[in-house]
């Protein structure tokens, strides 16, 4: 019964490694067959930097054509600028002095026994000078919307979007020069948007 058992066993042990060998692919001498498929064969560096590339490149003509869409023009421009330029000096006040609330409001919660009227007080001031802040930008927004009309603003606003939290390099300005863009325009652009965000 023993040695029926056992020669059971060694049939299924044999069986079971023939299985295991016949799953994996390889050559005479046992090694690995190497890939075959051209998905699986690549050369270095070939075609991985081609589809960031080629992304860039649509991004960049479609700035291009926007800003060829916008139109702006030298005088708007000045318009513009002036009308940015207006209230700088009171937000940057403004700015200032929430700063100067926020530090004023640490120093106050690291007392032993804070003070919760001044504590109020504190806070409601950097509020009100947030809002003040946020006047000002519509106010902003408002004047450049009013110089460009609502068609043109739409434009902006969609430079805006594909501007937000990035800035061109050279490279990319070079090539928007070369789709025909004013390099002076584009800077104009760049301030605008700049004052704007």
């Amino acid at each position: 019964m023993k040695t029926k058992l056992f020669a059971i066993l060694v049939c299924i042990c044999i069986a079971a490694g023939a299985g295991f060998a016949q799953g994996k692919p390889g050559n005479q001498d046992g090694q690995p067959t190497p890939p075959q498929s051209q998905t699986e064969v690549q050369k270095p560096g070939s075609q991985t930097a081609q589809p960031q590339q080629n992304e860039l490149q649509v991004k960049i003509q479609e700035l291009a054509r926007e800003v060829k869409q916008l139109n702006l023009t030298q005088d708007e421009a000045k318009q513009i600028q002036e009308a940015l330029e207006k209230q700088t000096q009171t937000m940057e006040l403004a700015r200032a002095e929430i700063r100067e609330m926020q530090a004023k409001l640490s120093r106050l919660l690291l007392e032993e026994k804070p003070n919760r009227s001044e504590i109020e007080k504190t806070i409601r001031q950097s509020i009100e000078a947030e809002y003040r802040i946020r006047m000002m930008q519509m106010e902003r927004i408002l004047a450049v919307r009013e110089i460009l009309g609502q068609n043109r603003w739409t434009i902006l606003v969609r430079i805006m979007k594909q501007m937000e939290g990035k800035e061109l390099t050279k490279e990319e300005i070079k090539e928007l020069v070369k789709l025909g863009i004013n390099a002076e325009t584009l800077r104009l652009l760049f301030g605008i948007i700049k004052s704007l965000q």
